[in-house]
């Protein structure tokens, strides 16, 4: 059964093509970091070449490490995050002083069990 009433009459071959790279920084401004228009019949092929080319760029960009800067508010975030840290460390240490405390205490019951059972056969 057709579904649609469209028939292919002839196929389209790309013969131009545009693009632009924008690259964004830390404080959100754009800044267009390259570009190119090109017409002609082996659009396709020459796209799909710049676009490579452009990824190798970016990649290798991507690939060094980016310099911290520290601003005010962010030491202030980085102080409190770091106390956070501290305090869960704390609690941590704590938790599983009581999961051994508690441990020990069903030690502590189980021997106490056995001995008056033995004692109680006596």
């Amino acid at each position: 059964m057709k579904l649609t009433n469209t028939e292919r009459l002839q196929m389209y071959k790309p013969c131009d093509y545009s693009y632009v790279v924008i690259h964004m920084n830390s404080s959100l401004n754009y800044e267009i970091v390259s570009h190119d228009l090109y017409r002609g019949a082996d659009a396709l092929e020459r796209f799909v070449t710049k676009i490579e080319e452009e990824l190798l760029i970016i990649q290798e960009e991507l690939s060094a490490p980016a310099e911290i800067i520290m601003a005010p508010g962010n030491l202030k975030a980085y102080n409190e995050a770091t106390k956070s840290l501290q305090k869960f460390e704390e609690v941590k240490h704590r938790l599983l002083e009581v999961i051994k405390w508690e441990a020990s205490m069903g030690e502590d019951i189980q021997k106490r069990k056995r001995y008056k059972k033995n004692t109680d056969k006596l």
